[in-house]
């Protein structure tokens, strides 16, 4: 196996120069293509080369491609290979040159400022009693992380997440007030606002979670925290290690199967096995030509319709994870993720890994221009937050995710982004046309005095 484990390395490693040299280039680290490409590498490569040299000689996953023939190693390592390539050549889409783009750090606006002051009271509002519930559903449940509940819960699931954005939000207002200008203050509140938000969502027992409901505040003042950036980040960093240990001592504890960063980096949070999985069920059942794609927009749109009491059933398409379900646990549960690679295999073969990949790379590079561009700091956390989906809930997730969490979880968030687009597009439409005004009289009265 030291073949594919050599070429996952040294395409890793490229993968990671060229994440790298964006940053470079752009001057930000906490970009999105740079995110992205990273994480592919975390999720691809570097995953085979853990799961292929057998350092976890225990529980290998849900799929063990050392047992899947020629056929199942090729495709996992080829698959990974294209993947990154396309992923890299789409980041590429519309890269500035150096220094040309300027990321903007603007205030917030009086109407901007009314629009929070009136949005995070009543996101609190709304999500507190959510939370509250979600919790003592937690606490009576036997599960120490919560895969799904019963029908008719599953609001209360997504408005308790929006108890961070009433956290996040009320902190851009705190960070934006008079008595919060030097960067140490601006630290303090981010890192109290995330410590508040990631308790919050405790309950669940989920980790990656975290990272999607935090980044975008943490991405959002990250311009402001110049002298004391470093000294931040080992807190972060430390306290977030901590947290999500604690959360794995707690999935874990009493269950067969242990966690090791080992075991995290080859099948928690990597996907290269499933992508052999793919190939090992379309060898039995060929493709799917985009059932599980159609099968996930459906399943969005019509849970849309069923929150506002029109019940229309679910077509009899197949998602990623009822096919796993099917074929890896031999029933009805849908925990195991095969992640997006493995789920473009299935539908569409090599093809679909290229063009998927190249696909979620620009919309990679689109979401991160929008965000350098967007003169609203408002808009600005809702694209952190498009953005941070594209990189966390893709790649080792399934298409329906991202929906989900647009839709769902980010609907104030969503909304609050485009309000605010639209408060600001307007204002510099009334200021244009009052100078148009005054300018008008005034060319008029020089050339009559001329």
């Amino acid at each position: 196996m030291t073949g594919p484990i050599i070429a996952l390395l040294i395409y890793g490693a490229a993968g990671l120069v060229a994440a790298g040299a964006i940053a470079m280039r752009l001057g930000r680290f906490l970009n999105f293509r740079t995110l992205l490409i990273s994480n592919y590498v975390l999720v691809g490569n570097i995953s085979g080369a853990i799961h292929l040299s057998s350092i976890e000689q225990g529980y290998r996953g849900f799929y063990d491609v050392l047992s899947g023939g020629n056929d199942v190693l090729t495709v996992s390592t080829v698959g990974t290979i294209l993947g990154l390539v396309a992923i890299c050549l789409g980041s590429l889409w519309r890269l500035p040159k150096r220094g040309e783009q300027n990321s903007t750090e603007p205030r917030l606006s009086s109407r901007e400022w009314s629009l929070l002051s009136i949005a995070v009271p009543l996101i609190f509002l709304l999500a507190l009693p959510a939370l509250i519930r979600m919790r003592a559903i937690a606490d009576a449940s036997a599960a120490t992380r919560i895969l799904s509940v019963d029908q008719g819960e599953a609001r209360y699931v997504f408005m308790s997440h929006w108890f961070v954005w009433a956290i996040c939000l009320g902190a851009v207002l705190v960070i934006n007030s008079r008595f919060c200008r030097p960067p140490l203050f601006v630290a303090t509140v981010t890192i109290i606002a995330l410590a508040i938000s990631a308790l919050s969502m405790s309950w669940s027992g989920g980790r990656s979670i975290v990272i999607v409901m935090c980044l975008p505040l943490l991405i959002l003042v990250s311009p402001r925290l110049r002298g004391v950036r470093w000294v931040s980040a080992l807190i972060l960093i430390s306290a977030a290690v901590v947290y999500l240990s604690q959360l794995t001592v707690e999935r874990t504890a009493g269950v067969r199967i242990t966690s090791s960063a080992w075991s995290w980096a080859d099948w928690e949070w990597g996907r290269y096995s499933m992508l052999g999985f793919a190939q090992d069920f379309v060898g039995t059942n060929g493709y799917l030509y985009g059932e599980t794609f159609a099968a996930a927009g459906a399943n969005i749109l019509l849970g849309l319709m069923r929150l506002i009491g029109i019940y229309i059933p679910n077509p009899e398409w197949r998602s990623m994870p009822d096919i796993t379900g099917a074929a890896i646990l031999g029933n009805g549960d849908t925990y195991v993720v095969a992640g997006l690679n493995a789920e473009l295999y299935v539908n569409f073969g090599y093809a679909g890994i290229l063009l998927g990949m190249l696909i979620l790379g620009m919309l990679a590079a689109w979401v991160d221009n929008r965000f350098v561009a967007s003169p609203s700091q408002i808009s600005k956390f809702a694209w952190a937050y498009v953005g941070t989906l594209l990189v966390f809930r893709t790649l080792a997730a399934d298409a329906n995710a991202v929906g989900s969490y647009l839709l769902y979880s980010g609907l104030p968030v969503v909304l609050l982004g485009v309000l605010a687009a639209t408060i600001r597009t307007r204002g510099t439409r009334v200021t244009a046309a009052s100078e148009a005004t005054a300018v008008g009289p005034r060319r008029y009265l020089s050339r009559f005095g001329r």
